[in-house]
């Protein structure tokens, strides 16, 4: 599973006590998924965990597991994407956070925030963030169903599923990408689309009059199952950016366990709105702190904007050029040492 997409697992509940593993087995290697995790969340084995798989073997097993009776039992299997946060429910409004970071250990949790329900309901849940998605795996994992401050808790990543658009998934059957390595083909890129999203009508690098890659491709998908797979992702990693007309998406590309790039990038345009053309004409910053004009303009230099509006203490739209927005998408994912954290995507008119 490509490192830079968001992961899924598979949770099933349901399932009949001290239910065997071997049956899950059987039907993953049926459905020939040879590599993946299986585990069990709950003592009496009733809640199981699939991880280790990509989204569309996510998809097969979870449609798999609800059109399967296990004797008289129907189980009932969903998908979650795995993120560093986890939301822990059913908890007593007297629970002291304190405690759950001693259960965790210290090592993994970078923040723990808790969310009274009420008084009338007694009951409290609280958001943990973890320094991985791995440890917040585990912790799903280990404390599901648990007895915690005398109440069986209850655990979810804080990330769902959104419903899908169908009008968005027909605008997204064919998708434009730039920022490609010139090292990729049209032929890998074909394997790549079809191995994460589904069947693929045509996939082609565009070349110059000298035949030499451009670094922009094409990709047009077959019927919905690849743009709405693909549009369950971008809902995750940029819902603002959906909602905006335009978004964008980083893969890496690996041909083995031999990566083509060392950090390869990728934006994806989709024309969502109702059929017009969009055109990039900057960036809009979302700052975790208020930050002067000067500064963002420092911040923004070499990339040839020419206009920063301020839309409050922490929202800034940029005026750019669309190659040098693409750049400054992709090239600023980590904290600056001023400005600190940020969210930047790009804006896009219409046509």
């Amino acid at each position: 599973m490509t490192e830079n997409l968001p992961q899924f697992i598979v949770v099933i509940d349901g399932l009949p006590a001290n239910f065997a593993q071997y049956k899950l087995d059987q039907i993953m290697y049926g459905n020939q998924i040879e590599q993946f995790n299986l585990q069990k969340c709950t003592n009496d084995g009733r809640q199981w965990i699939i991880s280790e798989i990509s989204y569309i073997d996510a998809l097969k097993i979870r449609d798999v597991i609800n059109a399967t009776k296990f004797g008289d039992v129907q189980a009932i299997a969903h998908l979650e994407q795995i993120s560093i946060h986890l939301i822990i429910s059913q908890m007593p409004n007297n629970a002291n956070p304190q405690e759950l970071l001693r259960i965790f250990g210290p090592n993994t949790v970078s923040r723990i925030r808790k969310q009274n329900q009420g008084q009338i309901t007694n009951i409290s849940s609280f958001q943990v963030s973890f320094n991985t998605m791995q440890d917040s795996l585990n912790a799903r994992v280990d404390i599901q169903g648990k007895i915690i401050f005398g109440q069986r808790a209850e655990v979810k990543f804080f990330i769902q599923l959104s419903p899908i658009d169908e009008q968005q998934i027909g605008r997204m059957k064919q998708i434009k990408l730039y920022q490609l390595n010139k090292q990729i083909t049209s032929e890998y890129l074909r394997k790549y689309f079809e191995q994460q999203f589904g069947p693929v009508i045509d996939a082609k690098v565009l070349n110059s009059e000298l035949r030499t890659s451009l670094g922009e491709g094409v990709v047009q998908f077959e019927g919905k199952q690849g743009p709405e797979r693909l549009l369950q992702l971008l809902k995750k990693q940029n819902p603002q950016d959906l909602e905006r007309g335009i978004s964008w998406m980083r893969l890496d590309f690996e041909e083995g366990k031999q990566s083509i790039a060392q950090r390869q990038c990728i934006i994806a345009e989709f024309d969502i709105n109702q059929g017009k053309r969009p055109r990039i004409v900057g960036v809009h910053i979302r700052l975790q702190k208020k930050c002067t004009q000067e500064q963002i303009a420092n911040f923004l230099i070499g990339y040839h904007f020419t206009n920063i509006v301020l839309l409050g203490n922490t929202e800034v739209d940029v005026d750019m050029p669309a190659d040098y927005a693409r750049d400054c998408v992709l090239q600023n994912d980590k904290a600056h040492p001023v400005l600190g954290e940020m969210w930047i995507t790009l804006r896009a008119q219409y046509e």
